[in-house]
């Protein structure tokens, strides 16, 4: 680990099982053609995983790896604005414990694209997966739904559709370079007031500048087990407290835009109907299926994906 590499991977982590943690890192100590390190940023977890990850990776062979563990929980945001100060790269993508890298050049693409283009900010697709017991169940993850008019549209055009209409660039899609995330991050959360929507990262960047398309999977993504999809009202209600937050920040810094206003407006209603009526799983529902293409042939699982499964039925044998 004496030079920097090119790229460091952020791994998240918070009281998950440690099979899923080895799904994750399957994917990325699989990548090819590139120079890159492994962050395991731990959010203050009941569990140390300390001597899980020292013999993982010694079986793997790998020694590019730091496990940053938080004795205080930090949140999501937080806890990737701190693990940042471990980070060596260049370049730097984010992961959750779940995903996977799509394939084994990921972040070979990542670097080239950003080396090529002068990027400081972009974004790829995304495949969703479901795996309960030996059903696998995979799709197209289509957010945002606009992804190609990032290569032709204003960004401000952009950032006024994602405040319009909710359309956010996942995080699991996003990569920067490891300097200017330190940079948003650290406004969101500060700033901002965010905890846990990372998504946000993207959009205080489009504001204020473009944000290229990576026309390309980057991500497996674990659908059905984060906090926006399976967490309760009082997930929901954290997550919704930090998009009021963004909105009303917004609008401190734009106060006699009618803009932001009506966005606002648009957001309550919205924050209404999902939280304080019987509505809220049908409208979150609706808001999943926005974005979902159940498995029509066109998207499969690939190598990636299954090794990385079973590498994960096995540590749970």
């Amino acid at each position: 680990m004496s030079s920097k590499p090119d790229i460091s991977v952020i791994v998240t982590v918070y009281n998950q099982a440690f099979p899923s943690v080895i799904l994750t890192l399957d994917s990325i100590v699989r990548q090819k053609n590139v120079d890159f390190e492994i962050v395991i940023a731990d959010d203050c977890s009941r569990h140390d995983y300390a001597a899980e990850l020292e013999e993982y990776f010694s079986a793997q062979s790998f020694d590019g790896y730091t496990y940053v563990r938080h004795d205080t929980n930090y949140k999501t945001v937080g806890n990737l604005l701190h693990a940042l100060d471990h980070c060596r790269g260049r370049y730097v993508k984010e992961i959750g414990t779940g995903d996977a890298l799509f394939d084994e050049h990921v972040l070979h693409d990542i670097v080239r694209f950003c080396n090529d283009r002068g990027v400081e900010i972009g974004f790829g697709s995304m495949r969703q997966y479901s795996n309960e017991g030996e059903s696998l169940a995979v799709g197209e993850y289509n957010a945002p739904k606009n992804a190609h008019s990032y290569e032709s549209e204003s960004h401000k055009e952009l950032f006024r559709h994602q405040l319009s209409l909710a359309d956010w660039i996942p995080a699991p899609a996003q990569f920067y370079t490891t300097q200017r995330y330190k940079q948003l991050l650290d406004r969101l959360y500060n700033e901002f007031g965010a905890r846990y929507c990372e998504d946000f990262t993207a959009t205080i960047a489009l504001e204020e500048q473009s944000i290229p398309y990576l026309d390309r999977p980057l991500v497996w993504y674990e659908f059905g087990v984060g906090i926006s999809t399976t967490g309760g009202k009082e997930s929901v209600r954290r997550l919704y407290r930090d998009h009021e937050s963004f909105y009303q920040t917004e609008l401190k810094l734009h106060p006699n835009s009618s803009f932001y206003k009506s966005a606002l407006r648009a957001f309550k209603l919205r924050k209404f109907i999902a939280v304080d009526t019987p509505f809220y799983s049908f409208f979150q529902n609706r808001l999943a299926n926005q974005y979902q293409k159940e498995q029509d042939g066109n998207v499969v699982a690939n190598d990636m994906l299954l090794s990385c499964l079973r590498a994960k039925s096995e540590a749970e044998a």
